[in-house]
């Protein structure tokens, strides 16, 4: 597998951009196909655009171990999971922190079931028994995504209570020098800034951002959160497309291709790089 060297943008503008619900809906699909233009050539079998699966890899992360570079079964078992900040009331959330709700209802996996009850602004339910209506009303409906059928679905406001949707969380970010939500620009837990792949991934994204060809939902205290991940200012991160209001956003970036070599291709290092036989 190979990176191209720097993020590709179009030549006629400054980045690629995607919109609102379908900008969400198509990300994966639209990424690739772009990618897949530099897929060509003798003993390669294709390319597609870089996912947030790539990077963790290459950075140690785990968002149900947060901290330790690849950790084990054991500490993924007993590690904390991305999202949980240790606190219960919404008054101490810590900005700068993913999750922006109660422990088990912001932390990576959970599921959290949406109903109307009568009011404008719906219920939350999370399997441990925790419930409160959400701070944002609904008059236009609640929206949500299927990601299973890759489509999206909503709600009018019911006067009885009434089951909207079931929604897991798998919202993350990270710096990659602490595998966390917390800036150390000097932490060596995953990526020091002097490694190959943090120059190669990381640097100089301040201004040049990527889109990973990844998605995202994060629960919140006023609804849901759908977004596109993406590698900017040093770190990873998500950029809102949608929420399950209905409100859309736009965002711009470039692609960054991953090309998928033959097997039968082999790597060697020499003095001037890598070279292919």
């Amino acid at each position: 597998m190979l990176v191209s060297a720097e993020p590709i943008v179009p030549d006629n503008y400054g980045a690629y951009c995607l919109n609102g619900a379908q900008g969400f809906t198509n990300a994966i699909s639209e990424l690739d196909k772009i990618s897949a233009m530099y897929g060509q050539g003798d003993r390669i079998k294709n390319a597609r655009n870089i996912t947030v699966e790539d990077i963790n890899q290459l950075t140690g992360y785990h968002p149900e171990c947060v901290g330790i570079k690849n950790p084990t079964k054991d500490e993924i078992e007993k590690g904390t999971k991305a999202g949980i900040v240790g606190i219960e009331d919404t008054s101490d959330f810590k900005e700068g922190t993913v999750g922006y709700m109660y422990n088990d209802t912001a932390s990576y996996g959970s599921e959290i079931t949406y109903l109307w009850d009568g009011t404008e602004s719906p219920k939350y339910e999370t399997k441990t028994g925790k419930s409160s209506n959400l701070t944002e009303r609904y008059t236009s409906g609640f929206y949500w995504f299927d990601f299973e059928g890759n489509a999206w679905k909503s709600s009018r406001y019911a006067s009885r209570t009434e089951k909207i949707a079931t929604v897991q969380n798998n919202s993350y970010e990270y710096y990659p020098q602490t595998l966390t939500s917390e800036n150390d620009q000097n932490a060596e837990v995953g990526l020091t800034n002097d490694s190959v792949e943090y120059q190669m991934l990381f640097e100089g994204t301040q201004e040049n951002e990527y889109f990973l060809a990844s998605r995202s939902c994060k629960t919140t205290q006023w609804g849901t959160s759908y977004a596109i991940r993406r590698i900017a200012e040093g770190a990873v991160l998500e950029y809102e497309m949608i929420n399950s209001t209905g409100k859309e956003s736009m965002y711009n970036a470039g692609v960054r291709p991953v090309i998928i070599l033959d097997s039968s291709v082999v790597l060697t290092k020499t003095a001037q790089g890598w070279e292919l036989i």
